[in-house]
């Protein structure tokens, strides 16, 4: 459920993950997807969410999840909170965007552990198949925002 997310950030602080570095001294207030909630929550049935994330990795072992797969998820998970924050600036004629703040993409494509440039090209184009030929289509901000 979305509840990980807040578990990941208040966990953040106090796990040794490599993870958590970058997500360290951020609150929920910091992210778009998870901020418009109630921010003061942070005890659901008498446990701390930083608690609740013990319980959720534990249960992950548990179950036969690898150390290695769950840091990929961690990673993952707080990917989608830092590209919730993803801005994009139109291109002069209105048919292209780039990324605003290009230390945010650096930031995603380490935990994702793919080359900036291609997170970029990602999140700014989209590609076209026909008749077996590709073709790969500028978005716009608004398009690039949605996407």
């Amino acid at each position: 459920s979305y509840h990980i997310f807040y578990q990941l950030v208040r966990a953040a602080d106090t796990s040794k993950m490599e993870w958590g570095t970058e997500l360290e001294g951020k609150s929920v207030g910091d992210f778009s997807y998870v901020s418009q909630g109630d921010l003061d929550t942070s005890v659901i049935e008498g446990t701390p969410d930083s608690e609740k994330f013990s319980i959720t990795t534990d249960t992950l072992k548990l179950i036969g999840v690898e150390d290695v797969d769950i840091m990929s998820l961690y990673k993952a998970l707080s990917s989608i909170l830092f590209l919730g924050l993803a801005k994009f600036n139109p291109s002069a004629d209105g048919e292209s965007s780039s990324v605003a703040d290009p230390a945010l993409i650096e930031q995603v494509a380490r935990l994702l552990e793919v080359p900036p440039d291609q997170l970029t090209l990602g999140l700014t184009t989209r590609t076209m198949r026909t008749r077996g030929e590709a073709i790969a289509v500028q978005l716009n901000e608004g398009q690039a925002v949605d996407a």
